[in-house]
This record gives structure tokens, sequence and C-alpha cells, in this order.
């Protein structure tokens, strides 16, 4: 937060103090992730200039992986809106992983909203999907797929470190050993359960407002008006980054 006010007061572009903290699998493509954020910020009409994503490949330094872990409620509590990435929508990777799992229960515990963001294509997908079957079964599949213990990360050592940080204080509750894991994971299910619904409750608003021409004039262009090559670079320094850990 620091260095994004001085960034912010120098008249750094597209720096400021984070309005929503962004949960995602580093295993995806980065311009999934842009994707996904340019969706978000359509659907939920939001003012792009007062719009800005906490994303941990570019705030969080290898080293400080676990002090970060340890701040992660504060870090929550403060950002109070989680934007979750489904990618792909139907199974979304970050619900096997062991940093966003960790992310979201303390968001969880510290009152934070979840929101889901997903691709243009994904919702689309997603609405179809609404219509030609039983949701609540394919919701189901992902949650009942949700375990910390089984989850994977970049690093098995920031794994390890953070099982043993939910051993010790699970983020919801003083919970010791196994249980802790049971707690957390349905502390997570419970909050990807309510933001799924609320996704769809979204979606549907948002398919009316555009059908009516109501949304016309809230499109950010996030991804559409960056040359190729730029964004090329720019996803090949984000990978680098989210190799190191995550």
């Amino acid at each position: 937060p620091r260095e994004a006010a001085t960034a912010a007061s120098l008249g750094v572009p597209r720096v400021g103090r984070a309005t929503h903290l962004v949960v995602h699998a580093h295993s995806r493509p980065f311009v999934k992730l842009l994707e996904a954020l340019e969706n978000y910020t359509e659907m939920h009409v939001l003012d792009a200039s007062a719009t800005f994503f906490w994303v941990d490949c570019f705030c969080v330094r290898t080293h400080d992986a676990q002090d970060v872990a340890k701040l992660m409620g504060e870090i929550t509590r403060q950002i109070g809106l989680v934007a979750l990435v489904f990618d792909p929508w139907n199974r979304p990777v970050c619900l096997r992983r062991t940093w966003c799992l960790y992310e979201l229960a303390h968001a969880r515990a510290n009152g934070a909203k979840v929101h889901l963001a997903t691709s243009r294509s994904g919702a689309r997908e997603l609405r179809l999907e609404a219509f030609k079957q039983d949701i609540a079964a394919v919701r189901t599949a992902f949650l009942d797929g949700i375990d910390v213990r089984n989850s994977s990360a970049s690093l098995e050592t920031e794994k390890r470190m953070l099982l043993d940080l939910i051993r010790a204080n699970n983020p919801s509750r003083q919970v010791p050993g196994d249980d802790a894991f049971e707690r957390l994971n349905g502390e997570v299910r419970a909050a990807v359960r309510a933001a799924f619904d609320l996704h769809l409750t979204h979606l549907s608003s948002f398919v009316h407002s555009t059908a009516t021409g109501q949304a016309a004039d809230s499109k950010p262009a996030l991804v559409s008006h960056a040359s190729s090559s730029a964004l090329a670079e720019i996803e090949r320094e984000v990978e680098r980054r989210m190799s190191i850990h995550g």
C-alpha cells in the first residue's frame, strides 16, 4: 500500500490503493486472467479509472511469501473484495491451488465479499449450461473437489508452510490438527457457493441489460486496446514471476 500510494502521488498511471484482491491460478495463461478481469469490470459496470486489482505476482516478492501468508487476514480485511478467477469456469484450477484456498478462507473469515470473474467465453458457456442442465450439479462437482490437503503449489515448500499455518491457526477458528483442514474446506466451499450463485444472478442481469443497450457505454477494453507485442511481453514477464511461486 505504501509503494502504491507513493507511485500514485507521482502520477504513475493505473496504480492506486487496491479495490479488489485477485485470487487466481498461476498455472493458467496470463491473458486468460486479463480477459476475466476485463469481463468482470464490464459486468459490474465498474469505473476502470478507479478500479485497482491486487495481483500477487506484482505485489509479493518470493522471499516475502511467508510474511504475506501471515498477513493475509489483514490484507483481505483491508481490501474487502475478492475477484476469484474461474478458469476454466467448469473446472476452475484455482480451487485446486493451496494459495488460492488459503486466501479464500481468510476472505471468508474477515468478511470480504467474494465475486467470480470469468472470461466472456466462459460466461457465455456458463449461461448456456445453466439453460441446458441442472447447474447445481455442475456447482456441486467442483465444490466437492475442494480439499486443501490435496491441493498443489508451484513450490512444495510453500504448500508445507501454508498447511503448517492452517494447523497452527485456522483462518476461521482456533482448531487444532487435521480438523483445521476440514474447517477451512468448509469455509471455502461456503464462500465459493455463495459467489457462484451471485455470479449467475449478475450474469443474467448483465445479459438482459446488454440486450436492452444499457451497458453499451461501460466497456473498459483492458485487453483489446493492447498491442499484441506489448501483451506478449507482459505475459512473458508475468509467467516468469508466476513460475517462481504460487
